[in-house]
């Protein structure tokens, strides 16, 4: 009857883990992807400038295989700070070799809202520099109405085959689809690389956010899954901050912006290119000493390399966010029905009065806080996940 497995998908919905190498996938029958142990030279120390060179060599070697065949460079910017240091290692090169009419830079946006999820007014704002060749994809600000609601995501788990994971995977969608639909030879450039220069959090204290909606039975299958998962070994690993980035680097917990990305560029047929990702990259990261790091300053590496590009202070980091909140209120607010017609309810995976009672207090915490300062405590991700979740467990019922 179900093309699942009911305990993974159960691991998922409590958890947030979606698959792992070397554990049992979403789905029955079927190997879960591959990996491979990188080998990687630990026995000498990096610096900013080091990381400096090989990030504008590597972007280099891309772009003259461009000019080479004539094809477009493209940038998918974000407000974040990734993928603007990206922005000046590429116009730089591109101007330097007179290709910059061939270089154009896309930004998904989040439109009204009151400019609060808007990419456009953060840019706008806070660079003090033009965006070469800019082109912004706006957004329906809408898709909580149910069954436009319904098709758009059931449409992107067709395309990333998991669960996504959130709203901004329709941006990139959006984004890519509008590259590859305008420019028919292309590279797509990202900044994407949070697992690496992100601040360097536990990826076990992801799974202390657990959802409580499951029922006796497939809670316990939860609880039994993810401790037997067994954690692949990528590289050597010789101290806490390498064990830290290995988790969140490689070990899927949760779903992985990079293989988002990817799905979309196999969809679209795109070029996709992620410099963040190279071996040699992730080798100079790691030998990297990290004397500044702590969890009240992110990204230390893309801030260092950004205040070298624009000989300035770098004092801000931009999360990017979504109107995820926003949607995931109104769409359960004014859609009782999804609850009636729930499979994972009527498949006895969900326990119905307790995903009403988690509904009930988010409306409630929602009403308080989302306007608020303490807008930031009032978290999606726990509905988003039984939301999500129900729309793939229809799609995969034999």
């Amino acid at each position: 009857m179900y093309n699942l497995d009911k305990s993974i998908l159960a691991l998922y919905l409590k958890y947030g883990i979606i698959s792992t190498p070397k554990n049992k996938s979403f789905f029955l029958n079927k190997n879960n992807q591959s990996y491979k142990y990188l080998k990687l030279n630990r026995s000498y120390k990096s610096t900013i400038n080091d990381i400096d060179k090989e990030l504008e060599k590597i972007i280099n070697n891309k772009i003259q295989k461009s000019i080479k065949n004539k094809t477009k460079v493209v940038l998918l910017m974000s407000a974040g700070n990734d993928s603007r240091l990206m922005y000046h290692y590429i116009f730089k090169i591109c101007k330097d070799n007179k290709y910059l009419k061939n270089f154009f830079v896309v930004t998904g946006n989040f439109k009204n809202f009151k400019n609060k999820y808007s990419d456009k007014s953060f840019i706008k704002k806070n660079r003090n520099f033009k965006i070469h060749n800019h082109k912004y994809i706006h957004i329906d600000d809408k898709p909580h109405e149910y069954n436009k609601f319904i098709k758009l995501i059931k449409k992107l788990i067709k395309v990333n085959i998991f669960p996504i994971n959130g709203l901004r995977y329709y941006l990139i969608y959006e984004c890519i689809k509008y590259v590859t639909k305008k420019y028919k030879n292309h590279i797509i450039f990202t900044g994407i690389g949070d697992s690496i220069f992100n601040k360097y959090v536990n990826a076990d204290k992801i799974a202390k956010n657990k959802s409580n909606y499951l029922i006796k039975k497939f809670n316990k299958l939860a609880d039994e899954e993810y401790f037997k998962l067994k954690k692949p070994i990528f590289f050597h690993q010789k101290n806490k901050i390498d064990k830290l980035i290995h988790e969140r680097h490689f070990f899927l917990m949760g779903p992985k912006t990079k293989y988002e990305f990817d799905q979309l560029g196999n969809f679209f047929s795109a070029n996709m290119y992620h410099p963040f990702f190279e071996k040699k990259m992730l080798e100079l990261c790691l030998n990297f000493e990290y004397k500044h790091i702590n969890d009240s300053f992110n990204k230390y590496i893309i801030v260092k390399l950004l205040e070298k590009k624009e000989l300035k202070i770098i004092d801000f980091n931009y999360e990017v966010d979504t109107p995820q909140r926003e949607f995931i209120y109104k769409f359960f607010k004014n859609n009782n029905i999804f609850l009636d017609k729930s499979k994972l309810i009527n498949h006895k995976i969900v326990d119905k009065s307790k995903i009403k009672k988690i509904i009930s207090d988010y409306e409630i915490n929602f009403i308080k806080l989302i306007n608020t300062k303490n807008d930031n405590l009032l978290n999606s991700y726990s509905l988003w996940k039984f939301f999500v979740s129900e729309l793939f467990f229809s799609l995969n019922l034999k």
